[in-house]
């Protein structure tokens, strides 16, 4: 078939020939970017794949820190799918690596469930449980702040802030310096919602005794409203323990169902 169009087109006369000559370059070059665009795929998923496997080795570091940070890391990785995460789940040949892979397979799921619902017209959210600290209060830096009591899986803090993080402020706007713990609280409410699903933020934060950057963006308040109040969290985990006994029958066995995280006191009833 190929060989009679040619045929044709070069009886047709020169300027056929020549357009048809320029048709196949240009095809030509749509394959090249195409097969370019493949290999650049296929590069990045290579490298995602190496950056997943010494993520994967690093959950039971023995610095509590680097554990820490790789959990982060597994949550907020844009290329984490699932089949990837139920892949590393099978290779997880400690329980401490488990421990920490149902924490993220826990946010992942969730993120997923709410991912139709969020809107830019949306209310902002960082899906925390916080505790206003009064200035007088604050021993490290003699300043009010927002304590993090927990993180709700599914929601932009979960994979960036740490139950005991310190928020000083909010793109570098600080609370007021003489609120009592409930005004500073309501304040940092204020400063979320104000703000709309999708926008990034700039929290300054003190941990491990030090001002830190942590820069997310933010999630739905209606969406964190859903995911609470139908225990998304809680199902996603009970799914993952079914995924578990059904792979990993023979593996170590699992000795608690997830890291631990501390009961919040004096939590906030509003969660931002």
């Amino acid at each position: 078939m190929g060989c009679i169009s040619t045929a044709t087109v070069v009886i047709g006369g020169r300027w056929r020939t020549a357009s048809f000559t320029c048709a196949v370059i240009f095809a030509l070059i749509c394959l090249g970017r195409a097969g370019a665009a493949q290999t650049d795929a296929a590069v990045r998923s290579s490298e995602a794949e190496g950056r997943f496997a010494e993520l994967l080795e690093e959950l039971d570091a023995a610095d509590y820190a680097t554990r820490e940070a790789a959990t982060r890391a597994l949550m907020d990785h844009s290329d984490l799918t699932r089949e990837i995460w139920e892949r590393m789940l099978r290779a997880a040949a400690t329980p401490e690596r488990r421990h920490r892979l149902i924490a993220v397979g826990v946010h992942l799921a969730v993120r997923q469930r709410i991912g139709p619902w969020l809107s830019d017209r949306d209310n902002g959210a960082l899906g925390i449980h916080h505790a206003g600290v009064p200035a007088d209060q604050n021993m490290h830096t003699g300043e009010p702040a927002v304590r993090v009591i927990r993180t709700e899986p599914g929601f932009p803090a979960h994979a960036v802030l740490r139950p005991g993080d310190l928020i000083l402020a909010i793109d570098e706007q600080p609370f007021p310096d003489h609120a009592d713990s409930q005004a500073v609280a309501q304040e940092l409410v204020r400063m979320i919602v104000g703000r709309k699903c999708g926008q990034t933020v700039r929290l300054t934060i003190w941990r491990d005794g030090q001002r830190q950057e942590a820069p997310l963006t933010l999630s739905s308040t209606p969406a964190l409203r859903q995911a609470i109040e139908a225990g998304m969290a809680a199902e996603a985990e009970t799914a993952i323990f079914q995924i578990l006994a059904e792979v990993a029958a023979g593996g170590p066995p699992l000795v608690a169902p997830l890291p631990a995280q501390p009961d919040p006191p004096l939590m906030s009833t509003d969660r931002p």
